[in-house]
C-alpha cells in the first residue's frame, strides 16, 4: 500500500515536470524594438532618438516580460496600429551617470495581433532620472 502511494507521488511529480518542460520550450511571439541613442548634431537633447526599428521574433514562453517596470532613467516603447494600443508600456534602463548613447533592445509581448500589412507605430519615450520625457518619438515601421 505504502509502496503504491509512492509511486502514484512519483508519477505526479513527473507529470507536472513534464508540463512545465514542455511548457517552456513553446514559442511566443514578440515584437523586438531596437531604440539607438545619439548625440544630435545640435546638442537638442530631445532629439537623441536617432533610429527606431521592430521586427517580429519568437522566444520562450519564459523569456516574454508579464509586467514590465518603467525604469527612471529608461526608454519606454508603446505598440499601436490603427490607433489602438497592441501592448502595454515596455521599458529599459539606461545608465543613470556617463553615457546614455547606445542601442538597446527592448522586447515587447503585444496583447492584441497585428495586422503584417500595415505599418505599426513605436512610440519611444526616453524619460529622465527624476521621470520628466527627454525625449519622444514616432516612428511607423513594417514589422519583419
Amino acid at each position: 500500500m505504502r509502496t503504491s502511494i509512492i509511486i502514484v507521488i512519483i508519477f505526479l511529480l513527473a507529470a507536472i515536470s513534464a508540463v512545465f518542460f514542455i511548457a517552456d520550450k513553446k514559442d511566443t511571439e514578440v515584437m523586438i524594438i531596437n531604440i539607438t541613442l545619439a548625440r544630435p548634431p545640435d546638442d537638442d537633447e530631445a532629439k537623441i532618438i536617432s533610429q527606431v526599428d521592430a521586427a517580429e521574433s519568437y522566444v520562450k514562453r519564459m523569456e516574454v516580460p508579464e509586467d514590465t517596470t518603467v525604469f527612471t532613467p529608461g526608454i519606454t516603447v508603446l505598440i499601436l496600429q490603427d490607433q489602438k494600443e497592441k501592448s502595454g508600456w515596455n521599458s529599459v534602463a539606461v545608465p543613470q551617470s556617463g553615457s546614455i548613447y547606445g542601442k538597446y533592445s527592448i522586447i515587447v509581448r503585444l496583447s492584441d495581433a497585428i495586422d503584417k500589412s500595415k505599418p505599426v507605430r513605436v512610440l519611444a519615450r526616453v524619460i529622465s532620472p527624476s521621470g520628466t520625457e527627454i525625449s519622444v518619438k514616432m516612428t511607423d515601421v513594417m514589422v519583419s
